[in-house]
């Protein structure tokens, strides 16, 4: 009867704290999503438009992935389109958590972009909108990433009008390591 009592015992002394852990590592996953939704949405400068259809964060993995991705770049000052960009999907791997959290440098193992289609405009493409508003260099953050991947993107830089291609290149799959 002791024997039984204490064997019972023993298992709720490991079931409490895993059942905990699982719970704190729940909320931390669903935390840490809606911290870099929060951050997409509020924390990128006015002249950078960022959408997005899906947000994955996994926590064990370290990893970061948006999918199908639309990113366009103005001109600060003009507030004319520079670059626009459609991607299939941007994975970030190997996020460094402590950097991240205690200093001010974000660190990634690797950054792949699948199918990116880019295009850099030459002259003024006339996209108004609205006032320049000032960001907040107190709070800025470090990037470092070891290794850039690009996989079966296409680019290309247009000239001062839309319809002329000054230069294209398709197929390109492209890798940088630090």
């Amino acid at each position: 009867m002791a024997d039984r009592k204490l064997k019972k015992r023993i298992v709720w002394i490991i079931t409490i704290p895993i059942f905990l852990m699982l719970l704190l590592f729940v909320i931390l996953q669903f935390r840490a999503k809606g911290y870099i939704e929060n951050l997409l949405n509020q924390k990128i400068p006015d002249h950078i438009h960022l959408t997005y259809g899906q947000l994955e964060v996994n926590l064990i993995k370290g990893s970061v992935g948006l999918t199908d991705v639309v990113l366009e770049i103005l001109d600060k000052e003009a507030r004319i389109s520079k670059m626009g960009m459609r991607l299939e999907a941007i994975d970030l791997n190997g996020l460094g958590y402590y950097q991240a959290l205690f200093g001010n440098t974000i660190n990634f193992r690797e950054i792949r972009l699948l199918r990116p289609n880019t295009e850099y405009y030459q002259g003024g493409h006339g996209v108004d909108n609205g006032e320049v508003t000032e960001y907040d260099s107190t709070t800025e953050k470090i990037l470092s990433v070891a290794q850039l991947s690009i996989v079966d993107g296409k680019f290309t830089i247009l000239g001062k009008s839309r319809d002329t291609v000054v230069f294209s290149m398709e197929n390109l799959n492209f890798s940088l390591k630090t």
